[in-house]
């Protein structure tokens, strides 16, 4: 109730205790107002009261702006005006209680003249206090209403029958005895909602806020039941009714801020006010975060913009390093979106390995755009597009026609007014440096190839895959357009000793935007576990949000001392100075960082389910429930940002039962993915009449990794404009070759490794160009068509005893051979090539055809390939 100074022939009167009871009815008066309504109340009577800061009745007059009357005498005795917290309480009980509250208030009010405990009425306690007659005449003027007398017993009424009859009253009659515009009503607001509220046309902006909420400040101010209109309608209501009394809280939208699957419906789960609507919310109510939306072609708003980081260029073509968070609409182009950012003809880039890359302007926002990343903004100055008319400096990249007429990437060295700019090319030495006019330069960063695009072409429809952005709540903007900096101290941490684990993984948690808002903004402390015998009790994370709250301060380097002899406490394994792996750290840390603010208090057990209900439900469905009975368990910002699940499905071979089971996790490790090529270093050695006068030369090519011999010949023919069969490949080490790869199926990998140098006394990869050979044809010869037509020195193939084929010659040899057709009639002796006469065999008349035919037709003969390699006679120096 606060201190109560009496209305006493006395000036002072020494302050009354208050009782428990009292206090926290106090208390409970004074939290229904918000913290900006609070300051203006106390604004208010700052500004009306006297030394030593007390109200007299004129002054409560001025600060409620109240019409002088008979019964001002009795309110200012109700206000209590001893201190600003009666006035703030007493006014409360008024504007912000329900309706049973404001009928107490009127009864207080007129019965406090002839009362003895004036302060039970103060304290808002009314059973024990009697109405006189006359003063319930006098109530029943103010309200335009017949006086019940007939309630009156011995010429009063109690405040059982005082609130019998007054729940006979509407809002509208109560609201009348004293209506005040000190701070806002039911009625006024909904005049002024209704005043504010227009149509919308494409481009408008409208926020969203949660349904819940809307219908509760509907039944708030007697618009009960009332549908949100779609964006862009009018609101359209009826009659008011009574009002529910209960006045809402602060515009609470974080729940829409987690709806990240785009599972929102209009008028279902969210309601849209216009700008100006919204702006009145924000003054009775407050609350956030904001979540601005532009109405569309079609008549919807576009829920799950694009939100990124915008950075403009200055006159000279260069970022400024001053980034704005800005969304961008699902159904815009690059064009579109980039005129809405300056106003004017302006043009996109994205950021790219040799600087920046111009978007092209016909693109839609949800295809080029990535949420969360940073582009920089370029506008025409008089015409002239800064990045192109801008003077190169030292350090520039570009893109440089150097003497032969070719295109080569490079980096400025040196500007010179009257020799132009010296340009040294990418992979080339300094004696290779040239000086180029401006007209044979480009910026590397420069699309050229876009310069066909029309500047106004028509915006195309598109979709959008995106999310609700926490960007904006991250930097703390609080209107539509704000154009907050977001600047980013460059903070290193100290090594305290083999600490290089501690800071790699503290470095990427503190660039994790919605984690260091949310210890920069000591949300955590609210949060904080102090009975969790798996954490730390806080002492972690309250170390944690230190550190980062000295990593974006003003410093050059913070030394983490004190975070690491806190976290070593919890985790002694990291107390010491030893190397650790970062990976696991980063693990133990998350794991002591979530059950720091893990919600659960106490963890209940919760069973596994069956396998057969998950086999029936499918596997999406049993991942939520997986995650439902983890949330039992586990529940925390951390988990929400760095949790995930793994899926383990096993099915028997022999019933076809399958089991599922989900783990969650926090980290997890992947392989580095192998290049999809590989690079050589060939000497490729041509022929002299090919030569020009360049017989050698050396030249690095890209072969796929998993390739084989003639992937590699063809890209060396494409760089020496060769064909793959006139090159024969040969392994060379020590200055001489070790082998010829002339299998062109042999896979790359069997190769080995070799230098990226041409060194032949070590090992090298040389490809000689082969002449095409034109052997002299002979005139072919027939195969005998008959065994008969055999005779000696006939070349065939046969069948040996092996039932192997080999190729031979018939000879004449009567010496005794050992096979079983020895000796037969008109039997034939035939000598396979390499083998001694010991392996001859003997063939008869019946072996024909089915073990004799062609020479090679079915045995595999080496053939052997003749080509021309070059050879370079050193002559020795004499001395």
């Amino acid at each position: 109730m606060g201190l109560t100074c009496a209305k006493a022939d006395v000036k002072t009167q020494a302050p009354l205790e208050e009782t428990e009871d009292a206090q926290d009815r106090s208390d409970e008066l004074l939290e229904r107002w918000r913290s900006g309504e609070l300051a203006h109340l106390q604004r208010v009577y700052r500004r009306h009261a006297r030394p030593p800061q007390t109200l007299d009745r004129d002054g409560l007059v001025a600060a409620l702006e109240l019409e002088d009357h008979a019964h001002t005498d009795t309110l200012y005795e109700l206000f209590g005006t001893g201190s600003c917290r009666d006035f703030c309480r007493t006014l409360s009980w008024w504007c912000r209680g329900d309706a049973s509250e404001r009928r107490s208030f009127l009864f207080c009010w007129f019965a406090i003249s002839s009362t003895a405990d004036k302060d039970a009425l103060v304290g808002g306690d009314a059973s024990s206090a009697e109405l006189p007659k006359n003063m319930l005449g006098a109530l029943c003027a103010l309200l335009e209403t017949p006086p019940p007398y007939h309630l009156c017993a011995k010429g009063t009424v109690s405040w059982r029958k005082f609130d019998g009859w007054a729940r006979t009253l509407s809002d509208e009659q109560v609201w009348a005895a004293l209506p005040l515009s000190i701070v806002s009503q039911p009625e006024t607001e909904r005049a002024l909602v209704l005043e504010h509220w227009h149509e919308g046309s494409p481009g408008d902006v409208y926020h969203v806020i949660p349904r819940r909420w809307w219908d509760s400040w509907c039944a708030y101010v007697g618009w009960s039941n009332l549908t949100p209109p779609a964006p862009g309608a009018r609101l359209t209501v009826k009659p008011a009714g009574a009002s529910s009394g209960v006045r809402p809280r602060d515009v609470d939208a974080s729940s829409l801020e987690s709806d990240r699957d785009g599972a929102l419906r209009a008028k279902i789960d969210i309601a849209c006010v216009p700008v100006d609507v919204w702006r009145l919310f924000e003054q009775w109510y407050g609350g956030g975060p904001l979540f601005p939306r532009r109405l569309q072609e079609d008549g919807a708003l576009d829920l799950y913009p694009v939100s990124v980081f915008i950075d403009e260029c200055d006159a000279n073509g260069r970022p400024r390093n001053a980034f704005t968070a800005r969304r961008a609409d699902r159904k815009e182009t690059v064009q579109t979106f980039a005129r809405r950012l300056s106003d004017g003809n302006s043009r996109l880039y994205a950021t790219s390995p040799t600087g920046w890359r111009r978007l092209t302007p016909s693109s839609r926002c949800d295809e080029v755009l990535e949420a969360g990343s940073t582009y920089l903004l370029e506008t025409k100055i008089e015409g002239v597009w800064p990045r192109a008319s801008s003077r190169y400096v030292v350090g520039d990249r570009v893109s440089a026609r150097d003497h032969t007429e070719r295109w080569r990437s490079g980096k400025v060295i040196a500007v010179s007014e009257t020799r132009g700019v010296k340009v040294r090319f990418d992979s080339f030495s300094s004696k290779w440096d040239e000086w180029l006019t401006s007209d044979r330069l480009r910026r590397e960063d420069v699309d050229i190839d876009d310069v066909s695009l029309s500047e106004d072409e028509e915006e195309r429809p598109s979709l959008l895959k995106g999310a609700v952005s926490s960007l904006r709540r991250v930097l703390g903007s609080n209107e539509e357009e704000e154009e907050e900096t977001r600047r980013l101290p460059a903070t290193g941490l100290a090594n305290l000793g083999n600490t290089c684990f501690l800071n790699a993984a503290v470095q990427c948690l503190s660039h994790a935007p919605i984690l260091r808002a949310y210890c920069l903004s000591e949300m955590y402390a609210q949060d904080i576990n102090r009975t969790s015998r798996l954490g730390s009790q806080g002492r972690v994370v309250e170390a944690f949000a230190d550190l980062l709250r000295q990593l974006h301060a003003s410093q050059i380097c913070v030394r983490p001392e004190g975070f690491k002899k806190v976290l070593g406490k919890c985790k002694p394994q990291f107390a010491g100075s030893e190397q650790q792996d970062s990976q696991e750290f980063l693990t133990e840390l998350l794991d002591v960082l979530h059950e720091d603010v893990n919600l659960i208090q106490e963890k209940p057990y919760v069973p596994e389910p069956e396998d057969a209900d998950e086999a029936r439900d499918g596997l999406v469905v049993a991942a939520r429930d997986a995650l439902r009975r983890s949330r039992l368990r586990d529940k925390s910002l951390i988990s929400d940002l760095f949790q995930g699940q793994l899926v383990a499905k096993k099915t028997c071979k022999v019933c076809a039962r399958s089991s599922v089971k989900f783990e969650p996790f926090t980290s997890l490790s992947l392989p580095v993915p192998a290049p999809a090529s590989r690079s050589f270093v060939v000497a490729v050695l041509r022929l002299a009449k090919h030569a020009n006068g360049h017989p050698s030369l050396t030249v690095r090519v890209e072969a796929p990794r998993l390739g084989d011999v003639r992937d590699l010949k063809s890209a060396i023919a494409a760089e020496v404009k060769l064909t793959p069969d006139s090159l024969t490949l040969c392994d060379v080490a020590r200055h001489r070759i070790y082998r010829v790869l002339d299998e062109d199926t042999l896979p790359l990998g069997a190769l080995g490794d070799f230098p990226q140098v041409t060194d032949a006394s070590k090992r090298l990869l040389i490809a000689y160009e082969r002449p095409q050979l034109e052997l002299a044809k002979t005139p072919s010869i027939d195969f005998p068509s008959s065994f008969e037509e055999l005779a000696v020195g006939q070349r065939l193939d046969a069948l040996d005893h092996k039932r192997q084929w080999y190729v031979g010659t018939v000879v004449d040899d009567t010496e005794p051979c050992r096979d079983k057709n020895f000796g037969k009639p008109g039997y034939i002796r035939i000598r396979f090539d390499r083998f001694s006469a010991k392996w001859d065999e003997c063939f008869c008349r019946d072996d024909w055809p089915a073990k004799l035919q062609p020479p090679y037709s079915k045995s595999k003969g080496n053939r052997l390939a003749a080509f021309e390699i070059g050879v370079v006679h050193r002559r020795r120096a004499a001395f």
